[in-house]
């Protein structure tokens, strides 16, 4: 099998500064009452925080 990566389909832009500017990593995806999110960690692993997504269109 071969993948190509293409961010821009995602729609998950990254930050020009801040907690999550140079690091967006260990993503985890759940649906939790109908709806789907998505956790990762920022800078440094996670060090500076970490980031929920929810996805509005399915």
């Amino acid at each position: 099998m071969d993948w190509t990566r293409d961010d821009a389909v995602l729609g998950f832009e990254r930050s020009t500064d801040g907690w999550d500017a140079d690091m967006e990593c260990y993503p985890h995806v759940f649906e939790w009452d109908g709806r789907h999110y998505l956790l990762y960690n920022g800078n440094e692993f996670g060090r500076h925080g970490f980031g929920v997504a929810i996805l509005d269109d399915v």
